[in-house]
């Protein structure tokens, strides 16, 4: 299924010149596979959960980055993270994988990886990872994200953890 780009992703499924015919079909596919994952959606939030430290680390959804466009790379899918914490972050590493669904398995990009050597307040963000779109083929994603955190010379561990939803987008990897 080949679909046109669009900067809103709820307005792009509409928008999609092939998803037109199956948009009552991708509907009722969407809806159903967020009912059925509803256990899954449950674990991937409960990864946000505070640990003894105060320390949550976030991973948005899945979307078309404007930034790659608006700076003519083309269309990319894009996932950011972060991690919040009630202390100020030294050496903070923040990896995050973009999966795509599979019919059988998933299938993860590269590992993107950021360190923030510096001090930094409550909140560190990664902010640059993203795979480009070879074609407009509709097709789901999530990200992935694990992070390690220095507060006071403790190393804490944060995650896996993911996106709250799969979100099909018109960009095929």
């Amino acid at each position: 299924m080949v679909c046109e780009q669009s900067n809103n992703h709820i307005k792009q499924i509409s928008d999609c010149l092939a998803c037109k015919k199956n948009l009552k079909l991708i509907t009722f596919v969407i809806v159903a596979t967020i009912s059925l994952n509803t256990g899954i959606t449950a674990t991937y939030s409960a990864s946000t959960i505070p640990n003894k430290d105060n320390c949550t680390l976030k991973v948005d959804v899945a979307h078309l980055s404007t930034n790659a466009a608006q700076k003519g790379r083309g269309s990319a899918v894009k996932v950011k993270a972060r991690t919040f914490c009630d202390h100020r972050q030294e050496n903070t590493q923040i990896s995050i994988k973009i999966y795509k669904e599979g019919l059988f398995a998933d299938h993860g990009s590269k590992t993107f990886l950021l360190t923030s050597e510096k001090k930094s307040g409550g909140v560190v963000e990664h902010k640059t990872a993203e795979i480009p779109c070879v074609n407009g083929k509709l097709t789901k994603f999530y990200g992935e994200a694990k992070a390690t955190v220095n507060i006071n010379g403790e190393l804490i561990k944060l995650g896996p953890s993911y996106s709250d939803y799969i979100v099909p987008l018109c960009c095929g990897t």
